[in-house]
């Protein structure tokens, strides 16, 4: 999210403890020497139960077809917050949503595996520019938090989805323009870009809050004037908790910017260029998995999104 991702550190939380993958160097070596001391071993077949040679026959080729098919194993650093139906990281065991699923599919497709490290958004960007702990992360994009990745070579792929993101404000303040706008919020961890000027010289007051039923608290009780968010999050959320309230709407008077999510690394460019190529050979059964999360592949929807008012 070109407009998103520069605030604050969330909770502190231990860092997992990572898997050491085996190398394809180290994989062959190991094969490669099992068959050899197999294939040095001199006994006489017929002084050797039938059914203990067939074990010995029958386990040799388990090991040589499991190590074939062993895949990669990669460390994604995600954020650990929910915003749906993109993703939701909050249970650090369970990421799920549209982001979780393309990158599984990615995975089946190619035979990687990939285990998922949600991590409050700036120690996630601090720990993977500096640290190196991971191999990929989830979103990425090359305009967000340009100085600490000073000096780095980072990959990343081509966009898998844009969104549109601006300010939502009550359908009967909407149009009023930047004049009137005095106070907005957004999640814990995004920073509103198009606003930052404003932000800066103390025009408009900036608040943060962890997830979205927060933000629209804010609104219904009139602390701020709107939630910058992005068009699909902000659908979502209504469509599953917007029942009985007053309609919110993307304020088109006020500034907005796309955002493209892309996968990054520091370390493995040719699965990005796999990656890239996965998108466009599997376009149909990522065209069906937007679908299925309600995630546009056109210009954002324009229509109202049912939200602040009574809290629930």
């Amino acid at each position: 999210m070109d407009s998103a991702h520069a605030g604050r550190a969330g909770k502190r939380h231990e860092r997992p403890r990572l898997r050491r993958r085996p190398t394809s160097a180290s994989r062959a070596g190991t094969i490669s020497s099992t068959c050899l001391a197999f294939s040095k071993m001199r006994f006489d077949p017929v002084r050797i139960p039938r059914r203990t040679l067939a074990a010995m026959l029958a386990a040799a080729s388990c090991f040589v077809c499991s190590a074939q098919a062993w895949a990669d194993d990669f460390a994604v650093a995600v954020e650990s917050i929910d915003y749906p139906p993109l993703y939701n990281g909050t249970d650090p065991n369970n990421y799920r949503g549209f982001a979780r699923d393309l990158l599984d599919l990615f995975g089946a497709r190619y035979q990687h595996h990939f285990h998922y490290i949600p991590l409050p958004i700036n120690r996630l960007f601090a720990e993977f520019f500096t640290a190196g702990d991971f191999d990929f992360k989830f979103p990425d994009n090359p305009k967000w938090q340009t100085g600490i990745k000073k000096g780095l070579t980072v990959s990343y792929s081509d966009p898998v989805v844009s969104v549109t993101e601006g300010l939502f404000v009550e359908r009967n303040k909407a149009g009023r323009g930047p004049g009137k706008l005095k106070s907005m919020a957004t999640l814990t961890g995004f920073t509103p870009h198009p606003y930052a000027a404003l932000v800066r010289d103390g025009s408009v007051r900036l608040y943060f809050a962890d997830n979205l039923d927060s933000l629209y608290k804010m609104l219904s009780i009139g602390r701020i004037d709107g939630i910058y968010a992005s068009d699909v999050a902000m659908r979502t959320y209504a469509d599953n908790h917007g029942n009985g309230r007053e309609p919110v709407v993307l304020d088109r008077s006020l500034p907005s910017t796309t955002a493209a999510f892309c996968l990054s690394t520091l370390k493995h460019p040719e699965l990005i260029a796999q990656f890239n190529q996965f998108l466009v050979v599997d376009h149909e059964k990522i065209t069906a998995l937007k679908k299925k999360y309600g995630i546009s592949v056109g210009e954002a929807n324009e229509a109202a999104f049912p939200g602040a008012g009574a809290q629930h």
